[in-house]
């Protein structure tokens, strides 16, 4: 992970992939300029708020990606401008260990 650039967390809601209570995240990073010290803020998107439970009755599909999809934006390296939305979604970068 020295080696790369980590520039977005996202969360998904509980169980999608096993059962209730499992966290999963997906990371987005790409390879760094240096062997160390690539990544200088991570942004967080929190897709757990005013989510269904999910399971075979509700499954997770790509309608539920819409609203991350529009906040990321159209860079895939993660470059694209980003506003602090908050608890419902795109929260302030961590830089270095910190929030700001």
């Amino acid at each position: 992970m020295d080696k790369c650039n980590l520039h977005t967390i996202l969360r998904l809601p509980t169980g999608i992939f096993y059962a209730q209570g499992v966290k999963t995240n997906v990371l987005f990073f790409q390879r760094g300029a240096s062997d160390k010290g690539n990544t200088k803020a991570v942004w967080f998107y929190d897709m757990r708020t005013n989510m269904p439970v999910f399971g075979k009755r509700t499954p997770l599909t790509k309608e539920h990606f819409k609203p991350f999809e529009l906040a990321y934006g159209d860079d895939p390296n993660g470059n694209s401008a980003r506003v602090d939305e908050g608890e419902s979604g795109f929260r302030a970068p961590f830089y270095q260990g910190r929030n700001i």
